[in-house]
């Protein structure tokens, strides 16, 4: 069986550009409890100004 988690990281609004080196530790952090990288996609934030976020899947077997 799987089990699936959802993280989520927004542009920087100034710049408009990922913070990588962070999505990389989340990332990181999560496979060292056992999560794997299931797919990824970008939604633009409409607001005050506007900018992207990404919204990661996980998952992970759970036996």
């Amino acid at each position: 069986m799987k089990e699936y988690k959802i993280i989520s990281q927004e542009d920087d609004t100034t710049f408009q550009r990922l913070d990588k080196e962070e999505l990389e530790n989340k990332l990181n952090s999560h496979a060292q409890d056992g999560w794997r990288l299931h797919s990824v996609t970008c939604g633009q934030v409409t607001g005050g100004s506007r900018h992207n976020e990404y919204i990661v899947f996980l998952e992970r077997d759970t036996d």
